[in-house]
């Protein structure tokens, strides 16, 4: 699925698809039709996905599933008694821990313009 929304993202976004073509073409120009490994793993775009890989697909990646994450939310139940050290605010053991992850990546404090699309957030 989200290989899907990151295809999708990028048939909406023209620069984005643009820049990571160039990428992919200057590779082929260089080394053929079927680069090698060793080649694909030095491409410049791709950096963190596999060290120093595809720096730019990285960030497409990473943004697709920031905007289109794979669980809404993530859910957890604390394993002992618990205390906020900020807070003070204690959380018993056996309480289920909610963390709203669509929303935390929706939020323009956390993202600034959290519907447009953009795969340099993550990129260095």
């Amino acid at each position: 699925m989200s290989l899907a929304f990151a295809i999708y993202l990028l048939a909406i976004n023209s620069d984005a698809q643009e820049k990571l073509r160039a990428e992919i073409d200057e590779c082929i120009e260089r080394h053929g039709n079927e680069p090698s490994l060793d080649v694909i793993n030095k491409l410049h775009y791709m950096n963190g996905v596999v060290s120093e890989t595809l720096h730019y697909m990285n960030g497409v990646v990473s943004e697709t599933l920031r905007i289109y994450p794979i669980a809404g939310r993530v859910e957890r139940i604390t394993p002992d008694d618990y205390t906020l050290a900020d807070t003070g605010i204690k959380v018993p053991k056996g309480c289920l821990i909610s963390v709203p992850v669509y929303a935390m990546h929706h939020d323009p404090e956390n993202f600034p313009d959290p519907e447009r699309f953009d795969p340099t957030r993550f990129i260095g």
